[in-house]
């Protein structure tokens, strides 16, 4: 299985290498952006499976920049852990009202910061393949949808073929194509069985 990719954003040269560190040390391929700009052009390069985001860096918002984030579609997914020294009651509220999937408080404690990090990973994993499964559901029904109306296409040529015919006409198709489906040889003169 491919390695975690984790985006640490963070303006505290300190917060951004023990976070780092800790990451790479647990096995996660961690790349580290010192300010907001710097985690959008990371962004924009190669998205990450997940994204620590801290909520004050003199050159972004932290919840400006999580709502622009979840405004995108290609990162609307993207799992967000939202870093901060702000009280937890005003700023985890408002992060996981813009859509951060979690809040962590700083100074963070590393085992809680480890935990938090491997659960949104698996939830991550765990949404991208139901994704995958909707999209294989999404193509199959497509597909029975697509052969069912040539089906029906078909059964409407048959139908106007085959609305001209008599009884005995048909009759008589039926039994030729029996036959030769059996390679039985014709009993009658003219198509017609004794």
């Amino acid at each position: 299985m491919a390695t975690s990719r984790i985006l640490v954003a963070d303006d505290d040269q300190a917060v951004l290498e023990s976070v780092t560190w800790l990451l790479q040390e647990n096995g996660y391929d961690v790349v580290p952006a010192q300010g907001g700009a710097a985690c959008l052009e990371q962004l924009d390069h190669r998205p990450p499976d997940l994204l620590l985001l801290d909520i004050l860096m003199p050159d972004a918002d932290g919840f400006q920049l999580l709502e622009r984030i979840k405004a995108e579609d290609r990162w609307r997914d993207l799992p967000v852990l939202m870093l901060s020294a702000q009280p937890p009651e005003d700023a985890s509220v408002r992060s996981l009202g813009l859509g951060a999937a979690d809040f962590i408080r700083k100074p963070y404690r590393p085992k809680e910061l480890l935990a938090r990090v491997q659960a949104q990973l698996r939830m991550g994993a765990l949404l991208r393949s139901a994704h995958l499964a909707l999209l294989r559901t999404e193509e199959a029904l497509i597909r029975a949808q697509q052969d069912a109306d040539s089906r029906r296409k078909l059964v409407d040529i048959l139908h106007e073929v085959t609305g001209d015919l008599s009884v005995p006409e048909l009759f008589q198709i039926l039994v030729r194509r029996a036959a030769r489906a059996g390679r039985l040889p014709l009993l009658g003169g003219a198509g017609t069985p004794r």
